[in-house]
């Protein structure tokens, strides 16, 4: 977020920081927060990351994990979500959009990844993790009969815990197990299923 979208939100009356801190920091340079600044006892309850690493590069994923993972208590949970390989947005980018295997640049300059199971479950096992659940792709297929189309949106999900050394942590989960769930609907309209918006034509602009 740019820091004004964070002053906005801070200068909103029922914002409390007795309840909630709003700040502005680089995930792939500085910590989350200082230590116990932020955070009671032995650090945070949870860490959501929806649509976030694939906003970072590759090679700065493993350090943005390993940080979330310091600053969690033991026991404490991450909620993981974001773009899977095969989605609508990666099969629209033209040629020369991609910089490396599942990563690519938009026209505007901002770059996103898309991830499979293995690369997700390496991540986080790498870090210390320890999967509570099956790694999931989840698929949603918009039939859009006005336009003959089908769109077809995959996003992927996980839900780890950082082990805690007074609990029995043993998982029968493997890193890269997965499952498959899948959604399906029909659109009459010429909106985009995930903006609601026009849907765009594929994306151009960079040699």
């Amino acid at each position: 977020f740019a820091p004004s979208d964070v002053d906005m939100m801070k200068r909103h009356p029922e914002y409390n920081e007795e309840r909630c801190v709003a700040y502005v920091k680089d995930l792939t340079t500085d910590p989350l927060f200082e230590a116990d600044t932020h955070t009671a006892g032995d650090g945070a309850d949870c860490v959501s990351m929806f649509f976030v690493l694939s906003a970072i590069c590759p090679t700065k994923m493993p350090a943005v994990v390993s940080e979330a993972y310091k600053r969690l208590k033991p026991g404490g949970k991450v909620l993981f979500r974001d773009y899977a390989v095969r989605d609508l947005s990666q099969l629209r980018f033209a040629s020369g959009h991609k910089l490396s295997e599942n990563f690519y640049v938009r026209g505007d300059g901002t770059r996103t990844f898309y991830f499979d199971h293995r690369a997700v479950g390496e991540l986080f096992g790498a870090a210390g993790f320890v999967p509570d659940a099956p790694i999931k792709y989840v698929k949603k297929t918009i039939t859009n009969r006005k336009k003959k189309v089908k769109m077809t949106r995959v996003w992927i999900q996980g839900l780890y815990t950082k082990p805690d050394p007074s609990a029995d942590n043993v998982s029968s989960v493997k890193l890269t197990d997965y499952v498959t769930e899948e959604h399906s609907k029909e659109d009459h309209s010429d909106t985009d299923p995930e903006t609601g918006a026009a849907a765009p034509e594929k994306q151009t602009g960079l040699a």
